[in-house]
């Protein structure tokens, strides 16, 4: 990397003989950027206004003016807003982004004269504040105005906002004053913003030829594609558009990280957008994490917003950029439609993102659009591994989503691998966030998953997560392991408290969900399973059941302990707690626990439910019976394939579909079929008649 260019204070006399002899330039003048108190920073700025635009390439600055010319409603809003809101500066009511655009568009002096006021308030506030989170937002202000009215302002003006994006964008990264988190972390928001004001001070510096502009550009350029950088993260840890910082943190990753590219895409014709799946993906992923109706979404992370989750402009404003930026494709359809359908504008039931006009002036497209119901009914984003599988895209769907992180490595994700969410007509079986006063419950015994006594927070490299995946029209499976979630910090390394935890997980297509856990714990480690209800369910004849806002659910256990029921108000991170209650269970035989759930949604009332444990008779597998189908999984530790042959006995004899879990990989089997007595007996042993398939599922009709 370049070293920035130094002045020191006994060379001073020099430079400003050298410059002394070009005053004859006219409009020349001398720029120092004080970042200590021996150095100054010097530069002679451009004389003329800057040939290019942060954000709006050449093509679309004629479009835009024709906006103008045509009142376009985006212009009319844009316009309207900063004439009523440009006199007094509130950040919620207006922008100097908004003002500086609305200059550039009609070259009239009072906006460039506005925007310099609100650019000199920002220019105020505390940029080192939280580690520099707002780095990004500040920048930005700043640089917008100084390049969008360039023409307007005078030397020492041009001089101010210079000098401003230059000794903070210097100091970020060069002599940084917080703590350097976020600095080299590619997956967390921080770095995000950091990039975002790089990129935006960086071009603007450029464009005024400061002599750090390519410094800063190449700290940005070198975050971006060194190994190990932004785009390697974004090509593996997230290519499936997911965040691993959680829905909340992802989206401000995203909006911040995608106005960094657009920033280069429209200085350089560098169309960032192009060379990773993971654009295109973060569009189909939005669409995913929507539950049914289209108004909240899927709960993942730390939720600092808002706890429950409301669809907001937060989903338009990175859609928006991908969509602008992304080549022709489905991705940019769908992405049109969600722009079109989900969230139109700046706007949301909590207010008016008004300080975001300028972007739909300058991105806002009418482009050809893919409906949402014409998506397939499951996604799983690569990377994170999080799967979200649906009855269909009305409101009245069922929406079934499942956490399989293989790396826990973030401060804003939850230990939440393993856990699952279902929605009906709104939340049935959720996260205890969703309805607590935090939405921060990070913790594991906050979700629908295993709760260990004395586990602590602490990074894991592998959890390991997502195992197996299967997905197909009547039935969707998945196995995620999460053992090494529960740690305990040691003296020099962590203590793992379980030997064991992995989860078999069947979404039975439309309603039914089917859960097998297996639990080894470490010695004098205490465990129990929960299941979160957004109300205080009922206990009647072994199943219990709950009703909300219009869908009802109900939990039938097959296998299990003792069980109780709990209001969620003893959660770390939330001190009033949160307003879910839970059932917990414990196991039977606690050193080898096994537990066997089944849950039935409903639009209305709870569903009735009704299934019967089914085990082999040597015990190598257990499942359960439930209407026409038989459901088996491996009793072995980690789901290793049973040992064959092996046989289990139904009640009566009619036909049944029968799918075994954890079988061999692509094993070859012989089914054999005996009926007498009232009872029906399988009995599975190695063969070539049947064969398990990629994920070892066994399938068959008797």
């Amino acid at each position: 990397m370049a070293a920035i260019p130094r002045l020191s204070l006994k060379n001073l006399a020099a430079w400003v003989l050298l410059v002394a002899g070009l005053t004859t330039l006219g409009s020349a003048s001398l720029v120092f950027s004080q970042v200590d108190d021996d150095d100054l920073l010097l530069f002679l700025p451009a004389m003329a206004g800057p040939p290019k635009y942060l954000l709006i390439t050449p093509a679309r600055l004629a479009v835009l003016k024709q906006k103008v010319q045509n009142n376009a409603p985006e212009w009319v809003t844009l316009k309207t807003n900063v004439d009523d809101e440009m006199g007094s500066i509130d950040y919620y009511s207006c922008s100097p982004e908004n003002i500086a655009l609305v200059y550039l568009l009609t070259r009239e002096p009072q906006y460039a004269a506005a925007a310099l006021n609100w650019a000199q308030d920002s220019m105020t506030l505390d940029v080192r504040s939280d580690s520099y989170l707002e780095f990004g937002e500040y920048m930005r202000r700043v640089a917008l105005v100084l390049n969008y009215c360039w023409d307007a302002f005078t030397p020492a003006q041009r001089t101010q906002l210079s000098n401003y994006l230059d000794a903070w964008t210097y100091e970020l990264w060069f002599n940084n004053q917080g703590s350097g988190w976020g600095l080299n972390d590619p997956g967390n928001n921080y770095h995000m913003a950091f990039l975002e004001g790089t990129a935006f001070a960086g071009y603007a510096l450029r464009e005024a030829g400061h002599p750090n502009a390519h410094t800063y550009i190449g700290v940005l350029l070198d975050k971006l594609n060194h190994s190990g950088g932004v785009m390697d993260y974004l090509n593996t840890r997230v290519l499936g558009g997911d965040w691993h910082e959680g829905v909340n943190y992802g989206e401000r990753s995203k909006q911040r990280l995608y106005a960094a590219l657009s920033v280069i895409a429209s200085m350089t014709g560098d169309n960032y957008f192009t060379r990773s799946p993971f654009f295109a993906n973060s569009i189909f992923y939005a669409h995913y994490q929507l539950q049914p109706g289209n108004a909240y979404i899927y709960p993942g992370g730390d939720l600092a917003r808002t706890s429950v989750m409301p669809v907001s402009p937060d989903e338009r404003d990175f859609i928006q950029l991908a969509v602008y930026w992304l080549p022709d494709s489905d991705a940019r359809k769908y992405g049109q439609w969600y722009l079109e359908q989900i969230i139109p504008d700046y706007s949301c039931p909590d207010g008016t993102w008004r300080w975001y006009f300028y972007k739909d002036m300058i991105f806002k497209l009418s482009l050809p659009s893919l409906a949402q119901n014409t998506l397939p009914l499951s996604y799983r984003a690569a990377g994170t591994e999080w799967c979200n599988f649906r009855s269909g895209w009305d409101a009245d769907a069922t929406c079934v989503s499942l956490s399989g992180s293989p790396i826990i490595d973030q401060s804003h994700a939850h230990h939440d691998v393993g856990s699952f969410t279902i929605w009906k007509r709104d939340w049935l079986a959720m996260d205890a966030s969703t309805l607590s006063n935090s939405g921060i419950l990070w913790e594991p015994g906050a979700h629908n998953m295993l709760h260990v006594a004395g586990r602590e927070r602490r990074d894991v490299p592998s959890v390991p997560g997502l195992t197996r995946y299967w997905d197909e029209a009547l039935f969707s499976y998945a196995q995620v392991n999460g053992t090494n979630l529960f740690r305990q910090r040691g003296e020099e390394e962590d203590i793992l408290l379980l030997n064991e935890w992995t989860r078999e997980f069947v979404y039975l297509k439309p309603d039914t969900v089917v859960v097998y856990d297996r639990v080894a714990p470490k010695p004098g480690s205490a465990y129990k399973l929960r299941f979160h209800f957004p109300v205080k369910p009922i206990l009647a004849s072994g199943l219990y059941t709950a009703s909300h806002k219009g869908g009802g659910i109900s939990l039938l256990p097959l296998v299990s302990g003792a069980a109780n029921i709990v209001k969620d108000t003893d959660l770390e991170g939330d001190p009033l707690g949160s307003n879910c209650w839970r059932v917990q269970q414990s196991a039977a035989t606690p050193l080898s626990g096994r537990f066997l759930n089944i849950i039935g949604v409903a639009a209305g009332a709870p569903p009735a439910l009704s299934a019967s444990l089914v085990t082999a008779a040597t015990n190598v597998m257990q499942g359960a019976l439930w209407n026409d189908q038989v459901l088996l999984f491996s009793n072995s530790s980690l789901g290793a394939p049973p040992a064959l042959p092996f046989s289990y006995t139904l009640p009566g004899t009619a036909s049944r579909t029968h799918t075994l879990f954890n079988m061999t990989v692509l094993g070859g089997y012989d089914i054999t079929v005996t009926r007498a007595a009232g009872q029906t007996t399988v009995t599975v042993s190695s063969g070539a008649t049947y064969n398990a398939n990629s994920q070892g599922v066994l399938r068959f009709t008797d």
